[in-house]
């Protein structure tokens, strides 16, 4: 991986993050397969508004816990889940991978670049 792992959204467009990723800026995580939602969704309907995920999430960047502003459906994607989330102040700078958690279950590293 080239570091090229999170997608950004920057005043309402969507921007692949191909530098170092700052602590100051809100990161959106896709995926897929998160688990149950507080408000149920139809399978396969697009979901009309956010619905938080019951388990918890956690992110860790260079083992520093990432701060997670919500965890749940990715609005207008059916089956996408979106992590919205910012890098830890102690997260050190440089390549370092970045973990997905949901109910204590790890999804696979990716590599992330940190600005200094």
């Amino acid at each position: 991986n080239d570091g090229t792992t999170a997608l950004l959204i920057d005043g309402g467009t969507f921007r692949l993050v191909t530098g170092a990723m700052d602590r100051a800026t809100t990161y959106v995580l896709y995926a897929t397969g998160l688990g149950p939602l507080v408000t149920p969704a139809t399978t396969g309907a697009l979901v009309p508004s956010a619905s938080r995920i019951t388990g918890p999430a956690a992110i860790t960047i260079g083992g520093v816990p990432a701060t997670i502003t919500y965890a749940g459906t990715a609005p207008g994607f059916p089956g996408v889940y979106q992590v919205n989330f910012r890098a830890g102040a102690g997260t050190p700078a440089g390549r370092q991978e970045l973990v997905l958690r949901v109910d204590d279950v790890a999804g696979p590293g990716r590599a992330v670049n940190v600005a200094p």
